[in-house]
């Protein structure tokens, strides 16, 4: 990343519609039309979290906790864009999840594409539909399974 700041330079000299830079924190939250008390106060916490070295939000690692004390501020209008985790859960073919050590965890099943196996550590294809046919089939596959294992679990126990 060492080419970040001339990218976010050449973004907010270019006027991009989703890029906005401010001195402070209350400047930015103008500029993105933001509740100013709200902003303010989460970085306020956040930066109490680190300089305490936890975060008692997201449990974020003490390593990454950088306070949030000097400009410039940069903000970015987003939207979701991706579909998956990177790497997702490990699952069979009958989509029951599989634990670190490869080991069937009973009863649990998982669906859709953070279940697929299909993207790896990399992402996969990021087109519009490109998730829901495995949407479908794991979902149906998954729901099957559990209600086999729920009978032969009631089964066993009787």
């Amino acid at each position: 990343m060492v080419q970040l700041q001339d990218e976010l330079d050449a973004a907010v000299a270019a006027d991009k519609p989703y890029i906005f830079k401010a001195d402070t924190i209350e400047e930015l939250a103008e500029k993105m039309n933001l509740p100013v008390d709200k902003l303010t106060s989460t970085i306020s916490t956040y930066n109490r979290y680190s300089e305490a070295g936890i975060d008692e939000d997201f449990g974020k690692d003490a390593d990454y906790l950088v306070p949030v004390a000097e400009g410039p501020f940069y903000g970015f209008s987003l939207n979701v864009g991706a579909f998956c985790t990177m790497g997702g859960l490990q699952v069979t073919t009958e989509n029951e999840v599989l634990s670190d050590d490869g080991k069937v965890i009973g009863g649990l099943y998982a669906a859709g594409n953070d279940s697929s196996g299909l993207v790896g550590d990399t992402y996969g294809p990021n087109m519009p539909g490109t998730c829901v046919g495995y949407a479908f089939y794991s979902g149906r596959n998954s729901g099957k399974n559990a209600v086999a294992y729920m009978k032969h679990d009631q089964l066993v126990s009787e």
